[in-house]
């Protein structure tokens, strides 16, 4: 089998022509699909990324006085700066119910630049109140870690 693959590699040009022109017949169209796909594998794992880390996300939506804001439309999104343009991606939303809560559950922050195509990342919270969207005040969180992963992250969201 090794010598079929090393003689397959050094005339690789001949045994392409035989296929293109279906000279080569099925069974030579399968062994070309099968050493692409063996010797082609260590490549896509050197570059494949692995996905996101799920982390769960909750909070709390309070006014200026410190009061709960009910109802209030809670959005996380992925802010992204390239060298031309800039993107707005959504990772998660939900509502706050009666006492400003909210809980996304796990969320994939996707908080690494995806360097040369992004220059920038930021991760931020969004809040609407009946259409409106008032100005954040702070965001305090908290984020306790496992070793070196983050757990969870607690927001504390304050709008005026």
């Amino acid at each position: 089998m090794a010598m079929e693959v090393a003689y397959l590699l050094t005339h690789w040009h001949r045994r392409r022509d035989n296929v293109l022109n279906n000279k080569g017949g099925p069974v030579m169209r399968r062994f070309l699909f099968a050493a692409v796909l063996v010797l082609g594998l260590p490549s896509i794992h050197l570059f494949a990324q692995a996905a996101p880390k799920r982390t769960p996300v909750s909070g709390v939506v309070l006014n200026a006085g410190g009061r709960p804001l009910a109802n209030a439309q809670v959005i996380l999104q992925r802010h992204t700066f390239k060298l031309d343009s800039e993107g707005v991606e959504i990772l998660a939303h939900g509502q706050t119910d009666t006492s400003g809560r909210f809980a996304f559950g796990d969320v994939a922050l996707k908080s690494q630049v995806d360097f040369p195509l992004e220059t920038g990342v930021s991760i931020e919270f969004v809040v609407m109140i009946d259409g409106k969207r008032p100005t954040i005040d702070s965001v305090q969180f908290t984020a306790p870690r496992t070793d070196s992963t983050v757990s969870s992250i607690a927001a504390e969201i304050w709008v005026h």
